[in-house]
């Protein structure tokens, strides 16, 4: 058994331990969302399915810097830093406001295995919206999602 005053040193430690966590945990949240002044506009994440589907996530800044994560069945894994030409990024923000990407759902699933799940979120002013497709979006959103991703994809490549 520990004595009383061991007890309340390992609670001190670990109250210690834990607002250093939660300091740092903030600090890297902020640094997430804004990288050289630019400010997170875009996000894309595939997460795993059964089969061969792509596991990443896709972080696009206002400034055209994009962050790219790839775990699996990507061009590359590991981390990549890219910038996206100014036409690029005026062609994604264009493609987002023509679906009327706030007028759609939060969430598009259905009780089904082995789907893909996506999130695809976009910030533009005071609007900001993240949306779960794991099954049943419109169209439009499949097809956004599949622009995203192949845009990204072929500066992997270069």
């Amino acid at each position: 058994m520990l004595k009383n005053k061991q007890k309340n040193n390992l609670g001190m430690y670990f109250t210690t331990f834990l607002a250093i966590f939660l300091l740092a945990s903030c600090a890297n949240s902020k640094k997430a969302q804004t990288q050289d002044d630019g400010e997170l506009i875009i996000t894309q994440q595939r997460l795993l399915c059964m089969g061969l589907c792509p596991v990443y996530l896709i972080s696009i800044y206002s400034n055209g810097k994009v962050e790219f994560t790839g775990e699996k069945n990507v061009p590359k894994t590991g981390s990549f830093a890219m910038q996206l030409s100014k036409e690029d990024l005026q062609d994604l923000v264009t493609n987002f406001d023509a679906i009327d990407f706030f007028g759609l759902k939060k969430e598009y699933t259905k009780d089904i295995s082995d789907g893909s799940t996506t999130y695809i979120s976009y910030t533009k002013g005071e609007n900001e919206l993240k949306i779960m497709d794991y099954y049943g979006a419109p169209q439009k959103l499949k097809d956004l999602e599949q622009k995203v991703e192949i845009l990204i994809f072929s500066y992997l490549n270069k």
